[in-house]
């Protein structure tokens, strides 16, 4: 689960157990829109809006400091993501991925019908880095499952004008099964 926290000029200290950070945005204008990240009181370094890590344990104290007064948003919770910008200089035991966000990327929306019976929604793809599946139905409800038919035992529900998005992209095939005999208001997009 990822949870979005606010921080003003003055900073801020969040208490909750995550494994991710992102700064998402500074929202107030600032010229200087850095920040100094710690977590656990060990320093990540400045950040600038978009960079991210992942930790290799979890901590339970997050504090955003600005640099400059600067005014925005963090998100953190527990998922995989890379780092773009963070300065590691002078740490020891910091192990983080380092890869350079993608600035753009091709998506397909494909609209799909969900039926009854279980069947393929989505064929394999080692390629797919991001996934959205929204069920635009305003009464029925889809189940979805990696690798193997879909049932609404073992199958993750999207609910009526619900949505999956996941934080770590699945690659297997992906199998789908409804509570209509045809709801074909589901949308896929993957990238």
């Amino acid at each position: 689960m990822f949870q979005n926290f606010t921080f003003d000029g003055g900073g801020r200290q969040i208490n909750a157990q995550a494994s991710y950070i992102r700064y998402e945005a500074e929202t107030s204008g600032a010229i200087n829109a850095l920040v100094r990240i710690r977590a656990d009181g060990q320093d990540l370094g400045e950040w600038l809006p978009g960079d991210s890590a992942e930790l290799p344990a979890y901590v339970t104290m997050i504090e955003v400091t600005p640099v400059a007064g600067a005014v925005g948003s963090v998100r953190i919770g527990v998922g995989k993501v890379s780092v773009s910008r963070v300065s590691l200089s002078g740490q020891v035991g910091t192990t983080m991925v380092a890869n350079k966000l993608p600035t753009s990327a091709a998506f397909a929306n494909t609209a799909k019908t969900v039926t009854n019976a279980s069947a393929q929604l989505l064929a394999a793809s080692g390629t797919r880095a991001y996934l959205l599946i929204q069920n635009k139905d305003s009464t029925g409800s889809i189940w979805i499952n990696f690798g193997a038919a879909a049932t609404q035992a073992n199958g993750i529900r999207i609910g009526p004008g619900g949505n999956y998005e996941p934080a770590v992209v699945p690659t297997g095939a992906i199998y789908a099964i409804g509570d209509l005999a045809n709801n074909a208001n589901v949308l896929t997009v993957e990238g």
